[in-house]
């Protein structure tokens, strides 16, 4: 099969995923099967500093212009040219549509920023988040192809909730919907739409070669290592973590609690840290490299993620990956992520007592904590493989190329 002359397949994203090994390899999965290029807006300009599981997206990254200021701009202008000069009809044409809409200054931006459509000419957009989709879907118009747009959480869960129509174009104008789990596609009903376009439910996925257990898990661990991972904001409901570890200490439980991550709410959880007077206890270690991360799941005896709000969450995929039973709350797509008795234990969001308690039972019953992390490897490796979902992306793309 020639790739050059199949469908081209455009996935849209804020910038380029540098450190994003997932991405990246899902990048390079689905380059094998399709003409896959790969559109950000990025200041980052020196793609070689891709790493290794890069090579296949380098040479199909195109970059439009990052901010606006009077370098990208200019940026901007010297594209806008190189268009006009290959199809000046079609540029022309381009810039009125966007003035058409949106006046002088406001449709003259767009235009620069958007001018690399024009290079590309797709078949068919991926916007890899619904807040990208909204931003742009006014394009299909021009342009005539097809979009799909994925929903993750935080577009869904928490953005744009004071306004009842905040996504009713892409509902409107989608060819197909991409949501992470059930949950999500649920709450898309909540927000508008009527399930009336192709939708396909493929959950994250990860490096399950990467995130692979090299150690026996430590049952017989003094102090029980806790971990989590995520960045230090209001959602991943840290304070009911900490709360709970708390309540452990006070039953005489050796605990070592660290929290991977960084993020705005962190000067509020040092606070609290020290009014629990846990400052010999929990640890905010800051952010980690990837192989870090593992090294911490390696020694870790429970994964804990007491989140109020998400979207499904890869760090506690990586976690069962690593066979690491995790304790974890019902919010939003965590239930569809772990399977309650079987690679962990799931309990009500915002409840202090059920998560120390579950924190409990994990602790008491090591035998109970070592088929949860088995279980946890088995069932990574059965629905969370890169190359599978992929491959999915491959189907549904074909899917909505042949829709009509």
């Amino acid at each position: 099969m020639n790739l050059q002359s199949s469908p081209k397949i455009v996935m849209v994203l804020h910038r380029v995923p540098y450190n994003s090994t997932f991405l990246l390899q899902k990048f390079e999965v689905l380059s094998e099967h399709m003409n896959l290029w790969l559109l950000a807006w990025d200041r980052k300009r020196n793609l070689t500093r891709l790493p290794d599981t890069g090579r296949a997206i380098r040479n199909r990254v195109v970059l439009g212009p990052a901010s606006v200021s009077v370098p990208e701009i200019a940026r901007g202008i010297v594209i806008a040219l190189g268009r006009f000069f290959c199809t000046p009809i079609r540029t022309v044409r381009f810039y009125n549509f966007l003035l058409k809409r949106h006046g002088l200054a406001k449709g003259s931006l767009r235009f620069l920023k958007y001018v690399s459509f024009l290079r590309l000419n797709p078949d068919l957009v991926h916007f890899e988040f619904g807040t990208i989709a909204r931003e742009m879907i006014e394009l299909k118009a021009f342009f005539g192809f097809k979009v799909i747009a994925s929903f993750r959480g935080y577009d869904l869960n928490f953005v744009g909730l004071e306004y009842p129509d905040y996504y009713k174009s892409v509902w409107r104008d989608v060819d197909g919907l991409h949501f992470l789990g059930r949950d999500l596609r649920t709450r898309a009903g909540k927000r508008g739409y009527d399930g009336d376009k192709l939708e396909v439910l493929i959950s994250p996925a990860i490096d399950l070669e990467f995130f692979k257990r090299t150690t026996h898990f430590p049952s017989d661990q003094t102090p029980f290592r806790i971990v989590s991972v995520g960045r230090l904001v209001w959602k991943k409901g840290y304070e009911y973590g900490i709360q709970a570890v708390k309540r452990l200490v006070q039953l005489g439980f050796p605990l070592k609690y660290i929290i991977i991550g960084a993020g705005d709410f962190e000067q509020a959880m040092r606070y609290y840290i020290a009014e629990l007077g846990l400052e010999e206890v929990v640890e905010l270690a800051g952010d980690k490299s990837q192989q870090e991360i593992k090294m911490e799941l390696e020694e870790a005896y429970l994964f804990l993620h007491p989140a109020i709000s998400e979207g499904f969450c890869n760090a506690v995929i990586e976690a069962q990956s690593m066979e690491v039973p995790v304790v974890c709350t019902d919010a939003d797509g965590l239930p569809e992520n772990v399977a309650h008795r079987e690679t962990g234990l799931v309990v009500p969001k915002w409840q202090v007592t059920e998560l120390a308690d579950a924190m409990k039972t994990m602790f008491e019953n090591p035998a109970l904590a070592r088929e949860m992390s088995k279980n946890g490897r088995a069932r990574a490796v059965e629905l969370y493989s890169i190359r599978q979902q992929a491959l999915k992306f491959v189907e549904f793309y074909d899917r909505v190329l042949n829709s009509h």
